[in-house]
């Protein structure tokens, strides 16, 4: 009976890191994922890093522009979110909205200072990322503020 006893001991110390998330800002990637602006903001309320890079090399506000929810997005830039962050495959949250011709999300992204002419892993910029679905009006703002 003691050797079972110490077995599950044994056993829970090492699964249960396995099982908890014990970063601090596990809350605000589930809140980012969830679309849920209460657990965002109160994990920012928390201590919660708005630049943590999650599990897939993702930050908060690369995460909100792939799930297209551009109040998380403004809220995160409020919190102080990198613009210019890559995510492990390369482009940032300014291509995310590109791609899916977001102009106001784009406006915001680029007045907190997003480079457009910022290149992802395969040396494609945002005005790319726009023609790829295209959204060649974005496109053609994107090379205007990219030659001033």
């Amino acid at each position: 009976m003691l050797r079972f006893a110490v077995f599950l001991l044994l056993m829970s110390t090492l699964i249960s890191p396995l099982l908890a998330d014990p970063r601090a800002d596990s809350f605000l990637s589930t809140g980012v994922r969830a679309k849920n602006i209460q657990m965002i903001e109160f994990a920012s309320t928390q201590g919660a890093g708005v630049n943590t890079i999650d599990e897939i090399g993702c930050t908060s506000l690369i995460r909100a522009s792939v799930k297209r929810h551009s109040p998380l997005g403004k809220i995160l830039l409020e919190r102080g979110a990198v613009v210019e962050a890559l995510d492990a495959a390369g482009p940032m949250a300014v291509m995310w909205e590109a791609l899916d011709g977001r102009e106001g999300v784009m406006e915001l992204l680029l007045a907190e200072g997003a480079n457009p002419e910022m290149l992802d892993n395969n040396g494609v910029r945002a005005a790319g990322w726009a023609r790829r679905d295209g959204h060649e009006v974005l496109r053609e703002t994107m090379f205007a503020l990219s030659a001033k």
